[in-house]
């Protein structure tokens, strides 16, 4: 069951396009010391979540 969920939500996550456009520039600049990773994932998590909020609305 929670294989399930995770593998829905990262295949949600991974294909929003939105994310795929932001994902490069983020890991750039983790990789650059600009972010850190708990940073740019936050970040990236909240334009997701944000983005299906505005669908449902």
């Amino acid at each position: 069951m929670y294989e399930c969920i995770n593998e829905q939500l990262r295949d949600s996550f991974y294909h929003n396009p939105r994310i795929d456009a932001l994902l490069k520039g983020k890991e750039r600049q983790v990789l650059q010391g600009q972010l850190t990773s708990f940073v740019a994932a936050k970040r990236l998590l909240d334009t997701y979540f944000q983005d299906l909020r505005a669908k449902t609305e």
